[in-house]
């Protein structure tokens, strides 16, 4: 399926087995597409792309529940320069290929191994060799390689859960080493600039718009202490317009102080051109807007 520009819809019904009752449920969407909406019945949920191959569907699954799957799946365009164009494939007729969709479950013992693990090797990265903790971090890595099963699937789960346990036993012991109290903290908060008309035509935006705040919003279900900084009103005023049951949880989310609206232009400009009454006027109209 798909040329350039063309988007397709996938839909179909899932019934939840009894492996899922409570459990927190993802789709894995192999539609072949550069990127694809997500909507459970009727509600946005996110986006699926090389970023983001597995989204959360569901906080608490219920044996037995039927869902809605739809996928808005867009086939991507060539034009030099964008993202969208930096690929092997050049997009032309039927250059993407449907594969199905996957229900999942996490192995949440699995994820928080691999991220403790991550961190500690961007630590061991970034650290100057005479570091202390560098090298304290080396030395429990060495422990965890000889009691990790690196190869799980020439074993039993039982087995390599067991060493994985012992292995996150030393994660934890690094993981709970803080810096002096001296050290400043800082916050991460969020954000994804979208250009308004570079490169793509104003409805691509929009439909950009969707996939990214509703991929946001998804995670603030699943991260209770994630925030959002989002520029540009316009995209607000979008996300009323045509999508306003994103729009309505959006709202939710700034009486609650995780979503921040930001700036003062109506859109992102780029200052090249622009004159200094048409940067005035987004000011203007752009605080307008926010009150």
């Amino acid at each position: 399926w798909g040329k350039e520009w063309q988007s397709a819809w996938f839909a179909g019904d899932v019934e939840l087995p009894d492996a899922c009752a409570g459990k927190k449920v993802f789709v894995r969407a192999r539609t072949g597409g550069k990127e694809a909406l997500f909507i459970v019945n009727g509600s946005f949920h996110g986006v699926f792309d090389e970023n983001h191959p597995v989204v959360l569907m569901d906080m608490a699954g219920q044996a037995g529940r039927r869902y809605h799957l739809a996928f808005e799946a867009y086939a991507g365009h060539n034009i030099a320069g964008t993202a969208m164009s930096e690929e092997p494939t050049i997009v032309q007729d039927n250059c993407r290929t449907y594969e199905g969709v996957d229900i999942v479950l996490e192995n949440e013992a699995v994820s928080r191994f691999v991220f403790d693990l991550t961190i500690l090797q961007q630590i061991v990265q970034i650290s100057d060799e005479n570091s202390l903790r560098r090298n304290k971090i080396i030395k429990g890595f060495e422990r965890i390689f000889a009691c990790i099963v690196s190869l799980p699937q020439e074993t039993t789960e039982d087995v390599w859960m067991a060493s994985l346990q012992e292995a996150q036993a030393i994660l934890d012991e690094l993981m709970a080493a803080k810096n002096g109290s001296t050290t400043p903290m800082f916050g991460v908060v969020g954000h994804s600039h979208i250009d308004a008309a570079w490169l793509w035509p104003v409805s691509e935006t929009h439909r950009k718009c969707a996939r990214t705040f509703s991929s946001i919003l998804n995670l603030m279900d699943q991260y209770p202490s994630f925030t959002f900084i989002q520029s540009s009103p316009y995209y607000t005023e979008v996300m009323e317009k045509e999508y306003p049951e994103i729009f309505a949880r959006m709202q939710k989310r700034v009486a609650e102080g995780r979503w921040e609206p930001n700036g003062g232009m109506y859109i992102e400009p780029d200052c090249n051109i622009p004159s200094g009454e048409s940067l005035v006027r987004q000011l203007l109209h752009g605080k307008r807007y926010f009150k």
